[in-house]
């Protein structure tokens, strides 16, 4: 496959996260004989001018590392509807869990990027087909912004042979999410009480150096990674995190982001850590990191190679 990718920087600080995200590409290509043409454009603060949306809507990905505030704002400007972060699966995180006992809620969020009635019923259609492709439960969190959203959501989850919605107001949705981690949702909510309930099950469950966000449009999908506010540069997996779901939502590669994930996985069940996760036995530096994905990803290149 012949493909072309932009990643975009907003600071300087992370440029070193986005070129390590495009050496994995690079040599996923080369394991699995694709052709990727990559991009990069430091943007220095700067809002999106005409040209780059030009440029981005040229390519088949977009991967931006910025501030939640900068990506929120490059979404709209190249017409997204919609916000999704995805919960990294606990069986692959366990150890990075600040909980005593009990299992990591696995939900996943999203919202929508305006308060138009024809965003709100894409936004509710994605989520809806997210969660039947997913095998999740809706949860809409009710409050006055979001009264207005259940007619759009209970059709989309109609259309979509769905259960009926839970509708919840906020306090009840916390304690769904946190106290059945059995069963994994979608939680469908404002971007205030969205990013409320994210950073509080990012703290329980460690996953907040893990994360990326995927901005929607009826042309392509924004990858987002976003820093902690805490953080200096760009964290390692988040960003070979958010370049995997890139192959996959982007370019539709779905088993070459299998084999991506699954790499990525592995290290961090190895229990192998970056030193943006303060002191852990196991420390290594980004390159190492990212040597040993790759060295997953060449294996698999080869194995896939002989069975063809």
């Amino acid at each position: 496959m012949r493909a072309k990718l932009l990643f975009l920087a907003e600071k300087p600080e992370y440029q070193e996260g986005m070129r390590l995200a495009q050496e994995m590409l690079s040599e996923l290509a080369v394991a699995f004989s694709h052709s990727f043409l990559m991009r990069e454009k430091l943007l220095d603060g700067e809002p999106a001018q005409q040209e780059l949306l030009e440029m981005a809507g040229d390519h088949d990905a977009v991967v931006l590392f910025g501030s939640e505030s900068f990506a929120d704002q490059f979404a709209a400007e190249m017409s997204c509807f919609a916000g999704m972060i995805q919960a990294k699966r606990p069986e692959t995180i366990s150890e990075l869990s600040r909980l005593k006992e009990g299992n990591i809620p696995a939900v996943d969020f999203i919202w929508p990027i305006s308060d138009q009635s024809a965003v709100i019923s894409k936004t509710a259609v994605t989520a809806c087909a997210h969660a039947k492709k997913r095998g999740q439960n809706i949860v809409l969190s009710h409050n006055d912004v979001t009264k207005d959203w259940e007619t759009a959501v209970n059709r989309a989850a109609m259309y979509a042979a769905l259960p009926s919605p839970f509708i919840l107001p906020l306090h009840d949705v916390m304690n769904t999410v946190l106290f059945q981690p059995e069963h994994p949702f979608v939680v469908l909510a404002c971007a205030d009480e969205k990013s409320l309930l994210n950073s509080l099950l990012c703290f329980m469950s460690g996953t907040e150096l893990l994360q990326h966000t995927c901005y929607v449009s009826d042309q392509l999908r924004l990858h987002a990674v976003v820093p902690p506010v805490s953080q200096q540069g760009v964290p390692l997996f988040s960003a070979l995190y958010a370049a995997a779901g890139a192959i996959r939502e982007s370019l539709s590669l779905e088993q070459e982001a299998d084999c991506l994930e699954t790499a990525i996985d592995n290290v961090l069940a190895s229990g192998w850590r970056t030193p943006e996760f303060g002191m852990w036995p196991k420390t290594i530096s980004h390159e190492e990191a990212l040597r040993l994905v790759v060295e997953q990803v060449h294996l698999a290149g080869e194995l896939m190679e002989k069975l063809h």
